[in-house]
């Protein structure tokens, strides 16, 4: 054959990924036929004789390769420059099925690649292991993220078609499986290189794709920022109660660092005495459904809650922390809303005067650990609320706000059950943000998911029918 790094074949067919196998058979059988029919050319160029059988073993192969005849040149060509003609479509078109065209094995290895994150994604139980979505979610979302590269354009997708020059490796999975290996990271907390080494790229590499993939996913998703302005967006105070249940929960939530010597920057981890480990601290607001709808600056662990929420006051429209009410629809809704505090927060009724704080009491003359502990081992509520310096009515307040207040520390340990919030998280501040935003975006979408079922059920079913129809062809 001639060298096929300098053919072109426009129209040639390649062979799509969930096919490979059969096809690489097929093309094992016709480079056969090829190289014989190249032997025959050798000896019979001269026999015009037998030409006309060269060319229509030539032109079966070619067919066969999805070559369209107008390119064989069977109007205008004859004897041996048809056979040539026909030598060079077929050449480019075998190393176009072969993967020849590209450096190396390039293409083998990405469909190789492919096969082998199928294996994960399609198995629900190992798909929800590694990036803890189920089957259902994990569709709905990589759908999301193709429609949203669709409309708003992108550079992610894995091309299947022959370029005219085609330079360099198919390095780039599609957008499905940069999904699956972004939420793999997050599952994880893997280092980039280890990652690439994973999903077979360069660092650098998946450092690029997962930080444009996660700008997809901020877009798509109902994370933090996005339920925040619909909630900002309500300007009827009984949609706005109905919304948030009348009740906001305010918590602070630190994620482990690396240790910093410049513990002052707004950009690096901070040293968290009540925590003993260097971190970044955030102040998260969810609704009582457990909907995230605020997020604080993340600063670094050094900083008190009550600290950071003055410097970060939760606006949401008619609610808002700072100021007095807007407006008299305003002035009702913060006046209906309970917001729940934990003790780092006391001082925030004095300083936050129009809303309706809620923090527990704190004891005075507390008992020692053991003396408290044998209180609570008798079961008597009195004696446990004079070994904590409570009288029993504050004590009694104490455990219905800790009972309203513990929905925020379970949403707070969903975000940990990511392994990049549970830390060390290896990045600044202000990238610990985004994936507070986009892991925000995954526990509201959790929360969602009944009423998304109803509102979304054609797609969801066709969606399924898709999932099935690949496993059943793979």
């Amino acid at each position: 054959m001639k060298d096929s790094k300098t053919q072109t074949a426009p129209n040639a067919q390649t062979v799509p990924r969930a096919e490979y196998e059969e096809m690489a058979a097929k093309y094992e059988e016709v480079a056969a036929k090829y190289a014989g029919a190249q032997d025959v050319i050798g000896r019979q160029k001269e026999t015009i004789g037998k030409q006309d059988e060269v060319i229509r073993a030539l032109a079966e192969m070619a067919g066969r390769l999805g070559i369209p005849a107008d390119l064989l040149g069977g109007d205008v060509l004859a004897g041996n420059e048809r056979i040539e003609a026909i030598e060079k479509h077929l050449d480019a078109a075998v190393a176009a099925q072969s993967g020849r065209g590209v450096r190396g094995d390039g293409r083998h290895r990405v469909w190789m690649r492919m096969d082998i994150l199928d294996e994960y994604i399609q198995n629900d139980r190992q798909l929800h292991a590694l990036t803890l979505l189920k089957s259902k979610k994990f569709e709905y979302i990589a759908y999301l993220a193709e429609e949203y590269m669709e409309t708003e354009g992108g550079k992610l997708y894995y091309d299947l078609q022959m370029r005219g020059s085609d330079p360099g490796n198919r390095s780039k999975l599609k957008i499905r499986y940069i999904v699956f290996m972004s939420f793999f990271a997050k599952r994880t907390n893997l280092v980039p290189a280890v990652i690439g080494a994973l999903f077979g790229m360069d660092r650098t590499t998946v450092v690029r794709q997962m930080d444009f993939i996660d700008g997809v996913l901020e877009a798509v998703l109902p994370g933090i920022t996005a339920t925040g302005r619909q909630l900002a967006a309500i300007e009827d105070r009984d949609v706005f109660i109905k919304f948030t249940q009348g009740t906001l929960l305010h918590d602070g939530t630190l994620t482990r660092a690396p240790d910093s010597a410049n513990t002052e920057s707004e950009e690096t981890g901070g040293f968290s005495g009540k925590h003993h480990t260097p971190g970044f601290n955030t102040i998260l607001t969810c609704t009582g459904a457990g909907l995230l709808v605020a997020s604080s600056k993340t600063v670094p662990g050094n900083r008190h809650d009550f600290r950071v929420i003055k410097e970060n006051p939760v606006d949401l429209g008619l609610f808002h922390m700072k100021g007095e009410p807007k407006s008299g629809e305003s002035a009702k809704a913060m006046k209906k809303t309970d917001n729940l505090f934990d003790k780092g927060f006391v001082g925030a009724a004095k300083h936050f005067k129009h809303i309706k704080s809620l923090i527990p009491h704190r004891g005075k003359h507390i008992k020692s650990p053991k003396e408290i502990g044998e209180a609570y081992r008798s079961g008597n509520d009195a004696a446990v609320a004079a070994a904590l310096g409570l009288t029993p009515e504050q004590y009694a307040e104490n455990r219905k706000i800790s009972s309203r207040r513990s929905l925020i520390e379970r949403v707070i340990g969903r975000l940990k059950r990511w392994d990049i919030l549970a830390g060390p998280f290896r990045g600044t501040a202000s990238e610990l943000n985004r994936q507070l935003y986009i892991l925000g975006g995954i526990t509201n979408l959790d929360i969602l998911w009944p009423e998304i079922e109803r509102n979304e059920a054609p797609l969801l079913a066709m969606l399924a029918a898709r999932r099935a129809a690949y496993a059943k062809k793979r």
